[in-house]
């Protein structure tokens, strides 16, 4: 195992496959990334689920994979009542649109190990968990994932994250089974319910103060949540678009007519021809004709640098 740094115009903030399946319909994208309104963070997919910080608890910071992040300071101040959320949530992401099947991915830099420490949590429940599903920090420290539905629920956990260090988490429901994924490799699956849940918001490092939950301390960064299950390629693509070597923004690694920089600012892959003639916006022009024509290939997207400044994950 090493660590790979990514620093300055070295390396692009290449965005997890938002466009790399026409099935996967991208509900919610956070990078907390943009350096304006530290207390929100925009909705990349284009759905208007922006996250609200809390800023007496969680602050953004510029460097991150994604270009920016989401850090905890592990304190609940607020001392929220139930149903109230003390640090970041979206309020308008709906649960009902990912009971069927999902997939949810984050990076997470812990800044200690924390026992039940929520990451990403979707649950009427905040408290017990007992609908919804999340990516949380299990009771040693490692990764985890739950399920839970109707009085039935799934658990799945394995890999350590270390304090620290940045490392891709990824959960999978195919509408059967619930699905741990670290650095883009299988951790564990289990058997899951199906079926509707309560609607309930996005929430990022949230707890409501009693139970065995504690807040999440440490960075959080590139949230993302898909109404579909992503093919074990996609997941695996996801975490290897940020630690590939270096490329040039102003190149065209994989020869399609588009820039790297600007297929990595608006999540395309700049390594897969493919995506020249995708539509992720469904207005009718591929990506290809949206870059020649300086426009940009999804709905709700700001341009920018999108580039990188520093960020170590862990390789393989």
């Amino acid at each position: 195992m090493k660590a790979v740094v990514f620093a300055g115009r070295a390396a692009l903030c290449v965005a997890v496959l938002a466009a790399a399946s026409a099935s996967a319909a991208l509900e919610g994208w956070w990078r907390f990334a943009e350096p304006e309104a530290a207390d929100a963070s925009e909705d990349l997919s284009g759905n208007g689920r922006h996250v609200f910080l809390a800023t007496n608890a969680v602050l953004k910071a510029s460097d991150g994979p994604g270009g920016g992040s989401a850090w905890f300071d592990g304190r609940s101040d607020a001392k929220p009542h139930p149903g109230e959320f003390a640090y970041a949530f979206a309020p308008d992401f709906d649960e009902s649109s990912v009971t069927g099947a999902f997939t949810v991915a984050a990076w997470v830099c812990p800044g200690a190990a924390g026992a039940y420490s929520p990451i990403a949590v979707c649950s009427s429940d905040p408290d017990g968990w007992t609908d919804g599903f999340g990516l949380f920090l299990g009771e040693g420290g490692e990764a985890a994932a739950f399920r839970s539905c109707g009085g039935a629920e799934a658990f799945v956990s394995g890999g350590a994250l270390a304090p620290g260090v940045w490392r891709h988490v990824a959960a999978r429901f195919d509408g059967r089974a619930l699905s741990l994924w670290v650095d883009g490799r299988r951790a564990g699956e289990a058997a899951a319910p199906s079926g509707g849940c309560e609607p309930a918001p996005l929430a990022l490092g949230t707890i409501v103060g009693r139970g065995p939950v504690q807040p999440f301390s440490g960075g959080v960064a590139d949230v993302r949540v898909w109404s579909s299950a992503l093919a074990d390629s996609e997941i695996a693509s996801a975490y290897r678009q940020f630690v590939g070597g270096a490329l040039d923004p102003e190149g065209d690694d994989d020869g399609d007519g588009m820039p790297n920089g600007w297929e990595a600012f608006y999540g395309l892959d700049p390594r897969d021809a493919a995506d020249a003639g995708a539509d992720p916006d469904g207005d009718g022009v591929s990506n290809l004709a949206e870059c020649r024509l300086g426009r940009s290939p999804r709905a709700g997207v700001r341009r920018g640098a999108g580039l990188l400044r520093s960020v170590t994950a862990t390789a393989f």
